[in-house]
């Protein structure tokens, strides 16, 4: 049926790029949202391919689907599409066509929260704006929302640890970027190049039990927990440690007993991020450190 034209969405790199094309968006008529369109009541912008693949599923994966398919784990999906959104990400961004509208960028890519934040007269209000480890902006300037960095940077980390410092710095070149010092396109470019070459490494890549409750950790680990400074990444991570959990259960790496066992403290972390306009850092640490503490006792 493919060469009729349906996709091979088991793939979880072909899926993640049908899947980007509306929820990021691409470059082609009508497939890009911008900020008007935002402003005009679309929802904002979040993408989470594993996730959202379980939220709207119109089929079961049998025994029968396992001997047709070539199936991935829960765990290789979500890093897949963490790079492909990164990727796309930036392909748009570098688009002359879609990344000014007028005289300024076009909002639609950077945080939302940059702007829509509270704002006072009173002698004792105190900006909510926190200094990001990886990101060299500082407060009053409008910040790209950089939350599927920030996951593919946890991602490298733990199953890349000798690229992770490239990344790293691709990233702050990329932020630096925008501020002035250093060549946009190119930054852009190299990040986009890196982000490609790490979606096709994590559809390859054996996320076994180790791996994954490594990975588990690392995005609950109080130096990545230090970057969680805006919502959009503080939600990327929370989804990403329900994923990656469920992704081992489907996997027999783990018992659904012993995840259901430490349910309460994944609730916790979500109620963290139930509201984007009263995100607190502070209380997305504190139930991620709890939560981490029984990721650990699996082992």
């Amino acid at each position: 049926m493919v060469s009729l034209g349906l996709y091979a969405l088991e793939k979880p790199d072909v899926r993640a790029n049908v899947c980007l094309s509306c929820h990021v968006g691409s470059d082609a008529p009508g497939q890009f949202v911008d900020h008007r369109l935002m402003a005009a009541g679309h929802p904002r912008m979040s993408f989470e391919l594993d996730l959202f693949t379980a939220l709207q599923r119109h089929h079961d994966e049998d025994v029968d689907y396992f001997l047709r398919k070539e199936v991935s784990t829960g765990a290789q999906v979500w890093a897949v599409g963490q790079a492909r959104a990164l990727e796309r990400q930036l392909t748009l961004f570098s688009n002359p066509n879609l990344n000014m509208d007028g005289i300024f960028p076009e909002p639609v890519f950077f945080d939302c929260q940059s702007c829509h934040q509270d704002i006072s007269d009173d002698p004792n209000y105190r900006p909510n704006a926190v200094l990001n480890p990886v990101r060299p902006v500082t407060p009053g300037q409008v910040r790209f929302n950089d939350a599927h960095m920030i996951m593919l940077l946890a991602i490298a980390e733990q199953i890349a640890p000798n690229e992770a410092d490239a990344l790293r710095q691709e990233i702050k070149a990329f932020h630096a970027s925008l501020s002035g010092h250093g060549d946009r396109s190119e930054a852009s470019e190299a990040l986009q190049l890196t982000a490609s070459r790490f979606a096709t490494f994590a559809g390859s890549a054996d996320f076994n039990r180790e791996r994954t409750l490594g990975l588990i950790e690392r995005i609950a680990d109080d130096v990545v927990t230090d970057r969680y400074t805006d919502y959009a990444a503080a939600e990327q991570a929370v989804m990403a440690i329900d994923t990656l959990l469920s992704s081992m259960v489907a996997a027999d790496q783990v018992a659904l007993s012993e995840v259901d066992a430490i349910r309460g403290g994944v609730e916790l972390a979500y109620d963290a991020v139930s509201d984007s306009n009263r995100y607190s850092q502070l209380a997305l640490a504190n139930a991620l450190r709890d939560l981490r503490a029984d990721v650990t006792g699996l082992r």
